[in-house]
């Protein structure tokens, strides 16, 4: 005979993949016919751009651009100047366990790049491009909750906190803005280096609609003027807003978004005009979701049937957990010659390394600090990285059991300055950490009862305790219930048996 379960569905995340992939991209630039010939390379910044990603059975596929800031002594009198370049990457990265209709992330960083002069007209560029990715697949999972009344079933239950996806959005969001150059700041005669920060993000709910908004922070290094080896930074502040359309937005939904800038280009508009003008684009990835608390069946028996049911288990998200960790880094990092004076630097923290065990996270690896200074004296500009060793942990969980990791560092405060020609790190980094909750949901399928002769089963019997045993295990195998051995026998606590107990049991 069949038995009517209760069941309530949930949309829950289900881990596919997580990894890194790496691959050098080469590329040989010309220096176009209205720059100088190079006659040394002071410093060359990649920095990827994804524009467009798909997923396939097996497959990520990602292109964009690659854009190139090469900062270059000329042979015109060892003037300083700039090239900007803009070439075009196609990438597929394979990952067997992808398919098309699966969620995915993937960002990309420049690792590493190094050059060659093989004459002074043309550079030889090879930079390493490391592609972060995760793929995610969403499940529909039947929970059982409950029983019909009347059936003689005993079940215990189990209450967790799930995060049900509701739906999952991309929006591409258009930045663009002419900006009045200051009169502190101009005339700009080249744009010869850009840093760029996605900062201050927020969002708000309206209607169906998320209103996402931040701000896009540059760090541009310039020449300035007509004047040789004029050297300047504008750190320019470019708001953005969007929206990301929901279907049927409840109040109790929460949402998830991410940022990448997808693409930039910084044009000036003439020396007569003191404007320039900022296109590009931030792609915003959201995810809407709701925390349910469901107290579902763990377990279950008949005391006078046997059970008859099919069930699978599926390894799912059950829910999220985000902290925030602060590395602070205070401390003297090298020197620089004197007269020197810091231009523009970078805090690169590619190279750090994270690890979970024992319920800490590991942080350690070198933080890397390129800087461009010029020398007051000279005029000579020149760059020179610094190194900062990390080592760090945190405790984030006293048992995260399979629950995977996912780290993310970012700059929450920097400031890199000379005293008595010593260059000083002021540095806070956040490590912002979402711990995922990965376990087993065991789904039932169809419970009937099949009839069983209960003269196999005694009517008083007794049991010794045995290590590893609870009263539901015994009272399930003895085909009792747990109310009535405690009653017998007295146990006031039901979780606390001893072994070598002798128990009463009583069908």
């Amino acid at each position: 005979m069949s038995v009517s379960l209760n069941k309530e569905e949930l949309t829950l995340n289900k881990f596919i993949s997580r990894d890194k992939f790496s691959t050098w991209i080469e590329q040989d630039v010309l220096v176009p016919d209205i720059k100088p010939d190079v006659m040394k390379i002071i410093r060359v910044e990649a920095i990827p751009f994804i524009e467009n990603s798909e997923i396939t059975d097996g497959t990520i596929k990602v292109s964009g651009t690659i854009t190139y800031y090469i900062l270059y002594r000329s042979m015109d009198g060892g003037a300083i100047t700039g090239i900007t370049m803009e070439y075009p990457f196609v990438q597929n990265i394979n990952t067997s366990l992808a398919k098309s209709n699966m969620q995915f992330d993937v960002d990309a960083v420049a690792k590493n790049t190094i050059y060659s002069i093989p004459n002074e007209r043309k550079i030889l560029l090879k930079t390493e491009i490391l592609f972060k990715f995760s793929v995610m697949d969403t499940v529909v999972v039947p929970i059982a909750i409950g029983f019909d009344v009347g059936k003689d079933i005993e079940y215990k239950t189990k209450e967790e906190l799930f995060n049900n996806v509701i739906s999952t959005k991309k929006e591409t969001i258009a930045v663009n803005e002419e900006v009045i150059i200051p009169d502190d700041i101009g005339p700009i005669n080249d744009i010869i280096k850009v840093g760029t920060t996605i900062k201050n993000t927020d969002y708000k709910v309206s209607y169906n609609k998320i209103l996402v908004k931040g701000e896009l922070q540059l760090q541009i290094l310039y020449l300035k003027g007509e004047q040789t080896n004029a050297v300047g930074t504008y750190n320019l502040t470019i708001p953005f807003a969007g929206m990301i359309e929901f279907d049927n937005i409840a109040d109790n939904y929460k949402f998830d978004i991410k940022y990448s800038l997808q693409n930039l280009q910084i044009i000036l508009n003439g020396e007569e005009n003191g404007t320039l003008t900022v296109d590009g684009a931030i792609l915003a990835r959201g995810v809407m979701y709701e925390e349910r608390s469901i107290i579902h069946i763990a377990d279950f028996y008949s005391t006078n049937k046997d059970l008859i049911y099919d069930y699978a288990d599926i390894a799912v998200i059950k829910n999220k957990t985000k902290l925030d960790k602060d590395i602070t880094i205070k401390e003297r990092i090298g020197q620089l010659e004197e007269g020197s004076q810091i231009l523009q630097y970078q805090i690169d923290t590619n190279s750090l390394i994270t690890m979970v065990s024992g319920g800490n996270l590991y942080i350690s690896g070198n933080v890397k600090i390129p800087v461009v200074y010029q020398n007051s004296i000279t005029g000579m500009v020149d760059s020179k990285t610094f190194e900062v060793p990390v080592e760090n942990s945190f405790t984030i969980g006293k048992d995260i059991g399979e629950s995977n990791v996912v780290v993310s560092l970012e700059v929450f405060k920097d400031d890199i300055y000379l005293s008595s020609g010593n260059v000083e790190a002021n540095i806070i980094l956040r490590a912002n950490i979402e711990i995922e909750n990965v376990g087993n949901i065991t789904t039932i399928q169809e419970v009937s009862e099949q009839e069983i002769d209960v003269n196999n089963f005694e009517s008083m019997y007794i049991y010794i305790v045995k290590k590893g045993d609870t009263l539901w295990d015994i009272a399930k195998k003895y085909k009792t219930t747990v109310s009535k051995i405690a009653n017998v026998n007295n146990i006031n606590d039901e979780s606390n048996i001893q072994i070598g107990q002798k128990l009463l049991l009583i069908r």
